[in-house]
């Protein structure tokens, strides 16, 4: 039988897989609609997550104070931006993404 901790972890990567599918669907539109440059679209989306469960984790393992609402909502909106100019392409014509 599963404990609840391995419930716990199926039910997280079941919920990591499906945003990873999404943004890939994301990402692989905007560069078919030439706002991103072409690249690796599923790659594109493994390290987003990776960037952004990396964090989480980091803080967790090495024991770190738990961050503010306002410290987390910053690494996130600059991890996102980070990311996304990683993306744009450089000769398309001016849409927000």
């Amino acid at each position: 039988a599963n404990s609840s901790h391995e419930v716990y972890q199926l039910a997280s990567a079941l919920s990591q897989r499906r945003t990873v599918d999404v943004l890939t669907r994301y990402l692989r539109w905007a560069m078919r609609e030439g706002i991103f440059r072409k690249a690796d679209p599923v790659l594109g989306a493994e390290s987003f997550m990776a960037s952004i469960l990396g964090f989480a984790r980091t803080n967790r393992f090495l024991g770190l104070a738990p961050k503010t609402p306002q410290q987390v909502e910053r690494y996130l909106e600059q991890t996102v931006d980070l990311f996304l100019q990683g993306f744009i392409n450089p000769t398309a014509p001016s849409k927000a993404p």
